[in-house]
């Protein structure tokens, strides 16, 4: 299963906190901790 996440949208860190909490639970896995890491930059780049 691929999930995408549609975050360019978020602008300010409210924003994110409004999403994040208004958001169902989800799961997902990554392969490792670098890439949890660069998916997390690469996320907060974008909204910033």
């Amino acid at each position: 299963m691929i999930v995408t996440l549609h975050t360019q949208g978020l602008q300010t860190l409210a924003q994110v906190r409004a999403f994040v909490s208004g958001s169902e639970p989800i799961s997902f896995t990554l392969a490792d901790r670098h890439a949890a890491y660069d998916w997390m930059a690469d996320t907060l780049k974008q909204s910033g």
